[in-house]
């Protein structure tokens, strides 16, 4: 499974998790001092498939 995060002209910003996990619920953290206010974009993928993009809203 991978967490990749983008900003608004597609270029990824982080791998936040890039790692296999068993069944089950977690919880990830994510805080940025380096990037702006502004729209993100997260990205879940597992085994090399996107299974969804979401849109997220940094506030400073």
């Amino acid at each position: 499974m991978s967490i990749e995060i983008f900003d608004i002209t597609g270029r990824k910003l982080v791998d936040l998790v890039n790692k296999q996990f068993t069944s089950g619920e977690y919880e990830v953290d994510y805080t940025t001092n380096e990037n702006s206010s502004g729209v993100y974009f997260y990205s879940l993928s597992v085994d090399g498939t996107i299974l969804d993009t979401k849109k997220m809203i940094v506030l400073k």
